[in-house]
């Protein structure tokens, strides 16, 4: 199994707060926000490689990042050519770019490299052994506005997923859904049909509001706390509860 760390976005929600630092780059205690996701992808025996997909700008950041770094699991970073918001590829292009780069044929866990949690990711591999389909991770929230920003889901008995809408206006549910996807190695060609037909390949969620419709995708319940940092309201909130120093952390960025 491969991992995928999307870290090619520009941050236009936060980039006068942050100003040249990638989003992943930012720290809690001192520890950049990618660490910590890769210290539970490190646990996973079947991950055997992480790919880090950077855009033109951050690239050099992050191979300074991985100089400074132990980690047991092999990591690459690959840049993906694009130098402005104009030209980004978008998440779903990111995930092609690699797939294609890397020539990849093996079963896949995607993950944004925004997304702050503190569960355990074997659960949800465990989960993915189980069923006959793709995961995704979702977890009930009542804040109407964090819904909107996400994509909202509506499951069977069985937790698989029968109705799926990214970043709906007027949300039918309440469970959202993060950017935490583990896929077998046939979706990567029902992502190049997806990709084919022209369809939106910015946010993630929207390849798999298309998945849905073709492919079992079964829900995997977050056990614990996850944020989507998006924008300075949410790196505040990370911040007063899990750095030592609070909002004072903002100094590192």
């Amino acid at each position: 199994m491969k991992c995928i760390i999307l870290c090619a976005g520009y941050a236009t929600r936060l980039r006068k707060y942050i100003k040249s630092t990638p989003k992943a780059l930012i720290t809690i205690n001192d520890k950049p926000i990618i660490d910590y996701l890769i210290e539970k992808i490190e646990r996973i025996e079947e991950i055997n490689q992480i790919y880090i997909v950077s855009n033109a700008i951050y690239y050099n950041q992050f191979l300074q990042w991985k100089k400074d770094v132990k980690f047991t699991k092999p990591i690459k970073i690959i840049n993906d050519g694009t130098r402005k918001e104009e030209e980004k590829l978008g998440a779903i292009g990111d995930i092609k770019y690699i797939l294609d780069h890397e020539k990849i044929e093996d079963d896949i866990i995607v993950m944004a490299s925004d997304n702050f949690f503190d569960f355990d990711l074997k659960e949800m591999i465990e989960l993915f052994h189980q069923k006959e389909g793709a995961i995704i991770c979702t977890k009930q929230i009542n804040d109407i506005e964090l819904l909107k920003r996400l994509a909202v889901v509506t499951l069977d008995e069985e937790g698989k997923v029968t109705k799926l809408i990214e970043k709906p206006q007027k949300p039918e549910g309440n469970r959202g859904v993060y950017t935490t996807y583990v896929f077998r190695k046939e979706v990567i060609q029902l992502l190049n049909q997806y990709i084919k037909e022209g369809n939106n390949s910015d946010a993630p969620g929207y390849f798999v509001q298309w998945l849905y419709k073709i492919y079992p995708i079964y829900s995997y319940d977050i056990k614990g706390e996850c944020y989507d940092i998006g924008n300075y309201e949410t790196l505040v909130q990370v911040w007063k509860k899990y750095s030592k120093r609070g909002n004072n952390e903002k100094h590192n960025i």
